[in-house]
């Protein structure tokens, strides 16, 4: 595999009915728009909400299902981001696609994915379009712009994730 490339996928938000969320369908929506290669021939490690959106597809191949925590608590980005890299560095893949929600989430992901790789790797991010914030998500955060914005200063300033 050296030489070879990884897709890291972030579910962003999920809604009661529909367990999936508006904004993880539009993610991945946006992602086989702009990247129809990458989706169809790309290994991915994706958390089990995204994963949900593309296990029908049949050229899709994940090697890596990041599930909620089993207890209930809120499994954060960095958490993902060290299973997801770990795994990418233990099956040695060079470059790591990050796909996840482009206000600000986007940005985040990548920053810590570098951080936590430690240069070993490659890390960029895909560019999906415009994905719409989850006005039901049970996640408060992922409901708005401003809501995540909110969010952001909150852990900001007391460094606490998740609701």
């Amino acid at each position: 595999m050296a030489g070879s490339r990884v897709v890291i996928g972030l579910s962003f938000g999920y809604g009661e009915k529909d367990a999936l969320g508006r904004s993880n369908r539009m993610l991945i929506e946006g992602f086989r728009k702009h990247h129809p290669v990458i989706f169809d021939n790309t290994p991915m490690l994706l958390q089990e909400e995204l994963y949900e959106c593309v296990k029908d597809f049949p050229m899709v191949r994940v090697e890596l299902i990041i599930h909620a925590n089993r207890d209930g608590t809120y499994l954060d980005t960095e958490t993902v981001l060290r299973k997801a890299v770990g795994f990418a560095k233990r099956h040695s893949y060079t470059e790591v696609l990050i796909l996840a929600h482009p206000f600000l989430h986007r940005w985040y992901t990548v920053q810590k994915a570098r951080a936590i790789a430690g240069g070993s790797m490659k890390i960029k991010a895909l560019k999906t379009g415009w994905v719409p914030f989850d006005s039901k998500s049970h996640q408060w955060w992922t409901r708005s712009p401003l809501h995540l914005l909110a969010y952001v200063l909150r852990t900001a300033f007391t460094g606490r994730h998740g609701p």
